[in-house]
């Protein structure tokens, strides 16, 4: 319901500036998240886009990482139990292949052809330099062409106190997954210069598992374990009073969010 002029007095009195990020504020997979550059894009994001959405700061920082952290509700400590390192889409070039030649012998940015085509035009027609390096895709989804790796060699018990610190202030925040910017590994280790993005609730998938060096049983092992954890913070939920949804409520869900915007997907909090 925000006229386009708000949208503008907004950004301004928040002193918001270009480039920065706009997502919906329900929504999975990254879809619809794009980085705006210039006030033209965001009018013609604002005119393309129908639901809510969130306007918020470019983060610059070279390393993105998901971090899924849970607690037990008996417990006042918890742990980290996944950390994924993202690799974004990118080229490098040879000095005599155009941007689209180099996209047709990459095996992940093939994928995205059709998408960066329609926003890259007729710059697909640049020839790199060799070794020069060029970023196709600053969003960090799996769908969009980044390549998740597996960063639990960084988990130590230090982390998991700096996770407990982030996590305390959310009261009844048991589960969910961090997805955060940092200025080096060394930083994330010792707390600093880490900056959140976003907190994903318990439909967020420990993302290592998605390391295509990664072992498929150990996958299954992994994503067996975190079912459950969710099963047990249940649990304990429960035993204190917290009663799960009824039939009727999680109907009513269904009937106003997905029957009415079958687009629509949500990701719930713990």
């Amino acid at each position: 319901g925000t006229t386009f002029p708000q949208l503008l007095e907004s950004i301004s009195k928040n002193e918001v500036n270009f480039p920065f990020v706009a997502k919906p504020n329900i929504g999975e997979r990254g879809t619809d998240v794009e980085k705006i550059t210039s006030e033209e894009q965001l009018k013609n994001y604002t005119e393309r886009v129908t639901e809510d959405f969130l306007i918020q700061e470019f983060i610059d920082y070279p390393i993105e990482l998901a971090v899924l952290y849970s607690r037990l509700p008996s417990q006042t400590k918890g742990e980290v139990s996944s950390i994924t390192a993202k690799e974004f889409l990118s080229i490098i070039g040879d000095g005599t292949s155009t941007i689209e030649q180099l996209i047709l012998k990459n095996p992940r940015a093939v994928f995205q052809l059709a998408v960066l085509q329609e926003r890259m035009g007729n710059e697909l027609q640049t020839i790199l330099s060799a070794n020069e390096v060029r970023l196709l895709e600053p969003i960090g989804n799996h769908c969009r062409g980044t390549k998740f790796l597996n960063g639990n060699h960084l988990i130590t018990e230090e982390v998991n106190a700096i996770f407990d610190k982030i996590s305390s202030p959310y009261q009844n925040f048991f589960y969910g997954r961090y997805d955060l910017k940092v200025t080096s590994k060394e930083d994330f280790q010792l707390g600093k210069n880490i900056k959140i993005m976003e907190l994903n609730g318990i439909s967020a998938d420990p993302g290592h598992v998605y390391d295509p060096d990664y072992k498929l049983l150990n996958a299954y092992k992994d994503l067996s374990w975190h079912w459950k954890r969710l099963a047990d913070i249940h649990l304990e939920n429960k035993q204190a009073g917290h009663l799960p949804m009824s039939n009727k409520e999680v109907w009513k869900i269904i009937k106003t969010t997905f029957l009415k915007n079958p687009k629509t997907e949500v990701e719930p909090i713990s």
